[in-house]
């Protein structure tokens, strides 16, 4: 038992790390090249107007932040995905339970969380065969500085099975204390 509580201890802290982290990142490369495009625009724009300013162009234009902070973004969706499963702050489709009757909620509940549960597992498994077969295969993109594309890939696989593996704990949780996902 307290193997698994350290396991969920430390994947909480390399979640929010990981969020933390990657949103830094994309404000700092967001702002450096800010900066450096203004920089560069600056420069040009005094060689043009001042003949006797002689500076060359060696202002480095970061265009690999834009490759990059894309990649970023789909870390933080999966990895804030990730966190809105473990708090129960996820997107369900609760429609059906506004409308029943309270003791057949859970129900509702149980079937919702499995089969979405289930559905992110399949996801996952296809995700993994995805990006296996660009690992193996060699075809790989590079986004920067020789990291390939399959380094921010493998948090897609690794995000559908943490949330499916939460989604079948919150199922079963339902179905023993008899309460809904939005009482855990």
């Amino acid at each position: 038992m307290k193997a698994i509580h350290f396991i969920r201890k430390y994947l909480r802290l390399v979640e929010s790390s990981l969020l933390i982290s990657a949103l830094f990142a994309i404000i700092l490369l967001t702002v450096m090249q800010i900066v450096m495009r203004n920089l560069k625009s600056l420069v040009i724009y005094l060689t043009e107007q001042f003949d006797f300013i002689n500076i060359t162009y060696q202002i480095p234009v970061f265009s690999w932040t834009e490759s990059l902070n894309q990649h970023l973004v789909l870390v933080i969706a999966f990895v804030g995905a990730m966190v809105a499963g473990r708090k129960g702050e996820h997107i369900a489709f609760d429609v059906f339970q506004h409308y029943m009757p309270s003791r057949f909620k859970y129900h509702v509940a149980l079937v919702g969380a499995i089969i979405s549960g289930f559905i992110c597992f399949y996801l996952a498994y296809l995700c993994s065969m995805i990006t296996l077969d660009n690992i193996t295969e060699g075809y790989s993109i590079i986004v920067f500085a020789n990291v390939p594309q399959w380094v921010f890939e493998i948090v897609i696989p690794i995000g559908f099975f943490i949330i499916g593996y939460r989604l079948i704990k919150v199922g079963i949780y339902s179905l023993y204390n008899r309460r809904t996902i939005n009482q855990i």
